[in-house]
Formats: C-alpha cells, structure tokens, sequence
C-alpha cells in the first residue's frame, strides 16, 4: 500500500465565511437533531451514540496522557450483544485515542451509494485525487492518507448502509487526523445536504446553543486544517477530527 503522501491538491484554499447568527429553518433543524441525540451522543451523526466514529467528540482533557485527551464514550448510547446487553465501555474509556488500525464509520441519511463515486480498494490512489469524496489529512502537516471506501453491505436496505472508511496504512500515534466527505449524491440526484448541525460549523452560522457552540473551536480547526490541504469547506458535507 502506498504511504502517505504530502502532494499539494490543486484546488485551491478557501477563506472562511464571517459569523452569521444562524437562520430560524437552520436552527429549528438544529433543534429537532439535538432532540434525537442523547446528551453525551454526537449530533454530527444522529443515526447511533457513536458515530461517526473514531471521534474526539468522544474525548475528554486529561493531561496525564501522553495525547493530554482520554477516550469518553457515554455509557447510554453503548452498542448492545445479540442478547441485547450493553458493552461495557470502562476498558475503552481508558484509552487515551483511538486505535492506530481505526475503520471509520458513519451514516449519511439519504446517500445513495449507487450514485456516489467512492474510493475503491483497487485504486487507492483515487483516494489521492483532487476531487476523491472521501479525504482523510494529517492535521498537523496535511499530508493525505491513502484509504478505500465502501458501504455497509451488512444491511441489505440501502437506505440503513452506513459509509465505511479503511485507511491503507497504519495511523501514526500521537496524531490527529480529520475526515473530510463530499460529493455524496442524495435519492434526488442532487448534492446531498449536510446535516444542520455541521453546516453550523461550516458555514459559520452562530448559534445560542451550548451544545453547539462549545465544539465550534475544534471544528474551526478541523475544517481550516482541511482547508490548508486544498479540500474546499464549502464543498464539504461532513468533517470531523479524532486522535490516534
């Protein structure tokens, strides 16, 4: 598998758009997501507790590791065995980030997986490319990591597959890294639209909202990262950080 690879994109970078309050269809949106997301769960992805997933949404401050972050999942949102009982996450939550050999996942409501164009892992330097859906960037030094895509073909219902990422190579500890998704096609043919909550974050519309706002200096950084490495913001329809 190739290694990383420091490559300039040619698309160039982008300023970011002036604070704007956010809009009331927006913030009503907002809203109706936080509702459907567990306090401690991440609205980025209402679909399940953890994802997307690995996720620094999902860490606390800790400066006695050696990544000064500790893994916090909730326990209320734990994945559930076949009989229906709840992982114990207390090992996990030892952890200070995430596995370096992470898979990445999270669901895009109404993606059509026909339609989009994702890296395969017959050519993995697509997922090198300009305009390759799926990015996944150092954050420290931009450089791209060689990856392959796919949807879940454990659920037969497309419309319940979630997207899942596989990084070619072994992720350096330490690091921090962003995922950065677009070009995803909706069932209408078009675009699909972003969740609200992470258009907040990308179009910087401001909201009243704790929950919100708290986490709009990460992905400030996040998303400014991605921008450094020639992924566009105002193409993207989702992006988030998590540590190794």
């Amino acid at each position: 598998a190739p290694a990383t690879t420091s490559a300039p994109s040619t698309a160039p970078a982008t300023t970011a758009p002036e604070p704007q309050p956010v809009d009331a269809d927006t913030a009503a949106a907002i809203a109706d997501v936080l509702a459907a997301s567990p306090e401690g769960c991440d609205p980025l992805d209402p679909r399940h507790c953890y994802l997307p997933y690995p996720s620094n949404h999902f860490t606390v401050a800790d400066a006695a590791s050696a990544t000064s972050l500790r893994v916090r999942f909730p326990a209320a949102g734990a994945p559930v065995n076949t009989a229906g009982v709840p992982i114990d996450m207390s090992e996990i939550n030892r952890n200070d980030g995430f596995s370096p050999n992470s898979t990445l996942m999270t669901y895009l409501e109404g993606a059509d997986w026909e339609a989009t164009v994702l890296p395969p892992w017959t050519d993995l330097g697509s997922s090198l490319a300009d305009d390759a859906t799926v990015v996944l960037i150092d954050a420290a030094t931009g450089d791209r990591v060689p990856l392959w895509a796919e949807r879940d073909s454990n659920a037969p219902d497309p419309a319940d597959q979630s997207l899942i990422v596989h990084p070619a190579v072994a992720l350096t500890e330490g690091a921090t890294y962003v995922v950065g998704i677009r070009g995803v096609i909706g069932a209408d043919g078009q675009p699909l639209d972003p969740n609200p909550v992470f258009r907040s974050y990308r179009d910087r519309l401001v909201t009243d909202i704790a929950a919100v706002e708290d986490r709009r200096p990460a992905m400030d950084a996040a998303l400014a990262a991605l921008d450094a490495a020639g992924i566009a913001r105002d193409d993207l329809q989702l992006a988030w950080d998590f540590s190794i």
